[in-house]
């Protein structure tokens, strides 16, 4: 059985131009009816589906002029919308405002309890159980979210993703809703269904914008603005990423640097058991190794398979990185766990001469013996891997 989707009556409020026709159908449709019916009841509902047209509309005198007369303002039509949600729909604020005035239950929702955004260009809010808060905050209209606000519009209220409007602000790119949304109130560190907070949300959307362009300035503003009001560092999402794990995986320079000086944890383990700097490895980037080296990252620290950083970069075939560990105190003929093989060992495997180059320049042991009593040159030569070969002899290898 499908689920009901949820719907908030401001769901309307930031989509403008949508289903016009449709709801001109609808309304038409339910004055005719109503036309029809001479009960008391009836033309109590004739008087509402006016208020409907007029909110759908945005006629604001009419609207006064009805309510004066005796409309209901919660007066709900056959599929459960007031005429505050016909309102919202079209983005008519005096409207919103008229009809709040008068007494427009700003938390009723329809028969379906659904959001507008089902169609193709939202479709990240099928989600069900977006507020107009969500919405205002997701589209970053800041005088709308700062008005829902006013009128008593919950901060921290959740979606049924366990959202709540700022994870929206942050991960859309609105450094003024963010900062205002956090200064009313708002959980800096409220989990959603995938364990994120806001924070980690706003890095793990980020999309390479550059650092330099108006974009990338506001979401670097809305990544500073969480910390400064101390979101948790080093909280783990469902997958098992912290903040700098999701930032090194984003290739968010930035943020890496901003998560680095906070102090964020930089042996942090995932569930995979990765630490920033293997994931930093794993990205081929040299410059993340020697920030998380300098903010004390431990560069011997083994992986749940019994591997140093060094050997992953040799493994991985990254001979930049190689040098980055080297220079920043990684142990050049540390042995793995399992068959107590060297980083250069490890090298000579994947017959890649840059890493092997690089580790013999780094001050590896050419005749280090791993477990079974073979030195690289002895692997090289079961292989017949001759660059390898021509490179171990030159420097001294035996075999």
């Amino acid at each position: 059985m499908q689920a009901k989707r949820m719907f908030h009556p401001f769901n309307f409020f930031i989509e403008k131009g949508h289903r016009i026709l449709l709801f001109g159908i609808i309304s038409f449709l339910l004055i005719v009816c109503n036309c029809n019916n001479k009960s008391k009841q009836n033309n109590q509902e004739q008087c509402s589906s006016d208020l409907h047209l007029a909110a759908s509309q945005g006629n604001k005198s009419r609207i006064r002029n009805l309510i004066k007369d005796g409309a209901k303002v919660n007066q709900r039509d056959k599929d459960g919308r007031t005429p505050l949600h016909l309102a919202a729909e079209k983005g008519y604020k005096d409207c919103i405002t008229i009809l709040i005035e008068s007494g427009a239950d700003v938390n009723q929702k329809d028969n379906d309890d659904c959001t507008p955004y089902t169609i193709e260009p939202f479709p990240f809010l099928t989600k069900q159980g977006f507020t107009a808060l969500h919405l205002a905050a997701d589209k970053g209209h800041a005088s709308c979210v700062q008005y829902l606000i006013e009128k008593g519009a919950n901060v921290n209220q959740k979606n049924r993703c366990g959202q709540i409007p700022l994870h929206l602000a942050a991960k859309n790119n609105h450094p003024d809703c963010v900062q205002y949304l956090i200064e009313k109130g708002s959980n800096v560190n409220q989990l959603d269904c995938n364990e994120q907070s806001p924070l980690q949300l706003a890095i793990a959307m980020y999309l390479g914008i550059s650092m330099n362009s108006k974009e990338g300035i506001k979401h670097l503003t809305c990544i500073k603005s969480l910390i400064n009001q101390g979101t948790n560092l080093n909280q783990l999402d469902k997958r098992g990423y912290a903040p700098l794990h999701l930032a090194i995986r984003r290739d968010y320079a930035s943020c890496v640097a901003i998560l680095i000086n906070n102090k964020a944890d930089v042996n942090l383990k995932d569930k995979q058991g990765q630490t920033p700097l293997q994931l930093a490895i794993e990205m081929n980037n040299p410059s993340y190794i020697t920030a998380l080296i300098k903010g004390g990252a431990n560069v011997n620290l083994k992986d749940k398979y019994g591997s140093a950083p060094l050997h992953a970069a040799a493994d991985q075939g990254h001979s930049d990185c190689i040098s980055a560990l080297i220079k920043g105190g990684a142990c050049v003929n540390q042995k793995s766990d399992f068959l107590g093989l060297a980083p250069l060992h490890r090298a000579v495997l994947k017959n890649n001469v840059h890493c092997v180059t690089a580790l013999i320049k780094g001050g590896a042991d050419v005749n280090l013996q791993d477990n079974n009593g073979q030195t690289p040159l002895h692997l090289a030569m079961e292989r017949k891997y001759s660059n390898c070969i021509a490179i171990l002899q030159s420097n001294g290898g035996k075999g």
